[in-house]
């Protein structure tokens, strides 16, 4: 199993919390990423311009191309997957990338003052593969978030 980079706009964001969490989409130009995405690894949700983690989703199927909207107006995300929520928290409860424990235990900014931009790279592009330790700590962290929300 892998961990992958599923980058979200407060836009996006917003219309997929309405939607049923079972397709996840990005654009065609990410297609050569989406081949390396396999049944049952974990895509790790992030949230642009809040940079805050929120989410987790399996990956339920292989790759397909399907144009039909999902979203209103042009639906530019036909690269999908059929994903599982595992889980997904209000923006409320998501988790700063500047919080201390997780700025401390990623492996791409704990080497840095929290000042610097230079861990910003790692999170422009979906389907970006995190390092496994990351990807681990993510998911376990998001997942406490969703227990101490209930």
């Amino acid at each position: 199993m892998a961990y992958f980079l599923d980058l979200y706009s407060p836009k996006t964001y917003a219309t997929f919390a309405q939607a049923n969490h079972n397709v996840s989409g990005f654009p065609l130009r990410h297609e050569n990423a989406a081949r390396k995405v396999q049944v049952g690894d974990k895509l790790i949700c992030y949230l642009t311009k809040v940079s805050c983690w929120f989410g987790v989703l399996e990956i339920t199927s292989p790759y397909f191309i399907d144009a039909t909207p999902r979203i209103a107006g042009d639906d530019p995300y036909v690269v999908r997957f059929t994903v599982k929520e595992i889980a997904w928290l209000p923006l409320e409860r998501a988790v700063p990338i500047k919080d201390e424990e997780v700025w401390s235990n990623l492996s791409f900014t704990r080497n840095l003052p929290m000042d610097s931009g230079a861990w910003a790279w790692k999170v422009r592009s979906s389907l970006t593969r995190l390092d496994e330790q990351d990807g681990s700590f993510l998911e376990d962290l998001i997942l406490r978030q969703v227990v101490q929300q209930q």
